[in-house]
């Protein structure tokens, strides 16, 4: 019985952090699309969208990267991965938060556009906004934050990997 746990244990830890990156994407995506919300409320212009959320997506993905080293580099230093257990809690709350939070957002901001046509002064203004390259921009800054936490994380991992082993 000890042999399987120490077989699988380490795919648990694996999965848990897809959970982890995943779940901090989910809240950086809620974040952009807060943002955006809010440059159709500010009235922003298209230029504004296109350079002001690659740039906040940007922004924010660097924040939640540190916030993310530090509270796993102070849980860390004491784990063996092959006989420490799994915080099964933790695990499911990250799993719960990457499933449910961007389709929720997704869904309340489809809904808050549409309610923006119902103003005949918003009417006009989202009249001049290209929304298709507004929501590509949307979708690539949330690909490039994705791909940027994990290379932040991949190569913190690494750096301390490293000076563990001096």
């Amino acid at each position: 019985m000890k042999q399987k746990q120490s077989i699988y244990n380490p795919i648990l830890w694996v999965l848990f952090g897809f959970a982890l990156i995943s779940a901090v994407h989910a809240i950086i995506e809620t974040l952009i699309y807060g943002y955006f919300h809010y440059g159709l409320s500010d009235g922003f212009i298209d230029i504004h969208f296109r350079y002001y959320i690659p740039a906040f997506s940007l922004v924010t993905t660097f924040i939640f990267s540190i916030i993310t080293m530090l509270i796993l580099k102070k849980k860390i230093t004491t784990l063996k991965i092959e006989t420490s257990k799994l915080p099964w809690l933790t695990f499911v709350s990250l799993i719960i938060i990457a499933s449910i939070a961007k389709p929720l957002v997704q869904i309340w901001s489809d809904n808050k556009v549409m309610s923006l046509y119902d103003d005949l002064s918003k009417t006009e203004y989202l009249s001049r906004l290209n929304l298709v390259n507004i929501f590509n921009t949307i979708e690539y800054s949330s690909i490039g934050s994705l791909w940027l936490l994990f290379l932040l994380l991949v190569v913190y991992f690494l750096y301390l990997n490293r000076r563990s082993k001096i």
